[in-house]
């Protein structure tokens, strides 16, 4: 509990999300470990909220994941199908995801600063 969960956010997130998006644009190799850097970094943030207060108990933070799940979800499906490309779904999902994530922090300086 000691350690802010804020700061388990990596300093090269954005970085990451940003070749996500440039694998929409062009062919670039490097997408699906930017894509596994994400989902994994977020993906331990999340079990961290849950192992501390049970994201169940938190409505906010319970639908917020729920979306973010459902986004990288899809995401993996098309990097894995060869299908991110000029996919404008994707694109959209992206821009989601970055709204999402950005409420996502929000949440996480209020659960540090309680």
């Amino acid at each position: 509990m000691a350690k802010k969960l804020k700061s388990m956010v990596p300093g090269t997130f954005s970085y990451s999300v940003g070749k996500i998006y440039e694998g929409i644009y062009n062919p670039y190799p490097l997408t699906k470990i930017n894509f596994d850097t994400v989902k994994s970094s977020y993906e331990e943030i999340r079990d961290e909220i849950d192992r501390r207060y049970n994201i169940r108990t938190r409505q906010g933070v319970a639908d917020i994941t729920r979306r973010i799940d459902y986004i990288l979800s899809r995401v993996e499906t098309w990097i894995l199908n060869n299908e991110l490309l000029n996919n404008m779904d994707a694109e959209v999902f992206m821009d989601a995801f970055s709204a999402h994530f950005e409420e996502f922090e929000e949440m996480l300086d209020e659960m540090d600063s309680e």
